[in-house]
């Protein structure tokens, strides 16, 4: 008894055939699963500067080790893939129910490669998996599509769908499940090249029998438990409705409206709309224009950084991204932790891959600069864990890793969990294996930047803030690169790889260094 299954489900949209697979035991120790297990199959099987849109890019679906346990805030589920907005290997995580229905399955993981000839829609029920006709189900909006799986399958169905957005190959759109979506870097529009409306699941609910029942259930027992608001919360569901990354589509909507305002681009360019600040109307319809691709949307459904690019601007001082990502709402500059989290981060401009918690608390300063390479090393370590159990990490903010590992425990009997050190070099592990990746399409520290404006506008009317700008990255990214034992390029050793036992990469990544 165990809660990992050992299996995974391969899934070949051009030959509409599918094929069960062992899961080596040795990658659950090595990188526990989900978004470690991911990276793993991602680094084998993708060659190197493979478009993110051709048919061999893998989408990968996956759940947590303890997910489908009935231990809370564990079944969340992950989608990864080579990202069509960065070019760097990528992961979305978010919840609902989809991930405990890959579990009661019978996998861990769901890997979808190929194309499909036509427009389709995948269905996995007790018996087989289905390769079903999806052109009556294009253009449907995630809820409508769900409901309507639920009417053809049962009501039992969950599912993971493309929107508008996905269908018309937006580089942002979001992958949908319930009310949840896995929204960041583009995997919509990898599952939209593919020719994919849905993958949906039916099956009985069979929940996980941990190795250690009684400890496990005594761990899950005694667990831790705008001013404009009606314009964002509309805003927010007409993205949800087309399948758009909120995020990346209000930074790029703040983009246009600052290229407007600064006169850089006029009416005749926004389709005759006024994109001055305050015109609520002007961004619902911006949000339909890049859902739809139509007129200025095309252009601003590419991403900032392509958008500045295609149109003749230097993105470095208007498109808010890093590696292709755009910011979220945290304000780099606020934070410095969080400037060079961001700035390292292998998937881009995210506030979810190193979460500087003691900047957050008051424990550190967050304004100061220097030493802080060792302490984001390791927040990101600690999220690849999170991010490969799945954990959530505002619900269960206050597990921490000695939790982890007795749960770990009880639920696999699998002894390299009971070190809580060697639960972070999995960690590290993962990160450094997702770097290698990089490292591969071309990445260097050139790409660990941050936006200009970051480094040289100070901040104004930012209340304690006020006046900060990141001053010294260049030394930051030192004590960073030094903490993981990565060269200067920031490209890991030789040593590094052989510490953490990535010896499949050494060949690769030594002739690099």
């Amino acid at each position: 008894m165990k809660t990992f299954t050992g299996k995974l489900l391969r899934i070949d949209l051009n030959a509409s055939t599918y094929r069960e697979e062992e899961i080596p035991d040795r990658y659950y120790e090595e990188f526990i699963s989900a978004r470690g297990i991911s990276v793993k199959y991602l680094y084998d099987e993708l060659k190197a500067n493979l478009d993110p849109l051709d048919p061999e890019n893998k989408l990968i679906l996956s759940i947590g080790i303890l997910g489908g346990t009935g231990l809370q805030g564990f079944s969340k589920w992950c989608v990864a893939s080579k990202s069509p907005l960065t070019g760097t290997v990528f992961r979305a995580v978010t919840g609902g129910n989809f991930g405990a229905w890959i579990k009661f399955a019978g996998y861990d993981l769901i890997i979808i490669e190929g194309r499909a000839h036509r427009p389709s829609h995948v269905h996995i029920d007790r018996k087989s998996v289905n390769f079903l006709n999806a052109e009556d189900l294009m253009g449907l909006d995630p809820r409508q599509l769900q409901q309507r799986l639920k009417e053809k399958h049962g009501p039992h169905t969950e599912s993971v769908c493309i929107g508008i957005a996905g269908e018309k190959l937006v580089r942002y759109a979001a992958i949908t499940s319930g009310e949840r979506t896995a929204s960041r870097g583009g995997m919509g529009m990898v599952m939209g090249s593919k020719n994919l409306k849905a993958v949906s699941i039916n099956v009985p609910i069979r929940k996980q029998t941990p190795f250690d029942k009684t400890t496990f259930d005594h761990l899950v027992k005694h667990q831790i438990s705008i001013s404009d608001k009606a314009f964002i919360i509309n805003a927010n569901a007409l993205c949800d409705y087309y399948g758009l990354d909120t995020i990346s589509t209000g930074v790029c909507i703040a983009f246009a409206f600052e290229l407007f305002e600064k006169g850089i681009i006029s009416a005749s360019d926004t389709d005759g709309l006024e994109l001055s600040w305050g015109n609520k109307e002007a961004a619902f319809s911006l949000i339909e224009k890049i859902a739809k691709r139509h007129g200025i949307g095309s252009l601003l459904g590419e991403g900032t950084k392509r958008a500045a690019l295609d149109m003749g601007i230097n993105p470095d001082h208007f498109a808010m991204q890093i590696k292709g990502l755009e910011l979220p709402a945290y304000e780099p500059r606020a934070i410095k932790g969080y400037a060079l989290s961001m700035a390292t981060s292998n998937i881009g401009g995210s506030h979810m891959y190193g979460r500087p918690r003691d900047e957050f608390s008051g424990k550190v300063d967050r304004f100061t600069e220097k030493g802080k390479g060792a302490s984001i090393a390791y927040v990101q370590k600690a999220q690849a864990v999170e991010d490969s159990l799945i954990a959530c990490v505002f619900g269960n903010s206050g597990l921490d890793f000695q939790k982890y590992s007795e749960l770990l425990m009880a639920a696999t009997g699998i002894n390299e969990f009971a070190d809580t050190d060697n639960l972070l070099k999995i960690g590290e592990r993962i990160i450094c294996l997702a770097r290698c990746f990089n490292v591969r399409e071309g990445f260097r520290r050139k790409d660990d930047s941050l936006p200009k404006r970051m480094t040289s506008e100070p901040l104004k009317n930012a209340g304690p803030s006020t006046g900060q700008v990141v001053k010294d990255l260049d030394t930051l990214l030192d004590e960073y690169y030094q903490a993981l034992g990565y060269t200067n390029e920031g490209i890991p050793t030789i040593e590094k790889l052989k510490d953490l036992e990535l010896d499949e990469t050494i060949r690769e990544i030594n002739a690099f260094n």
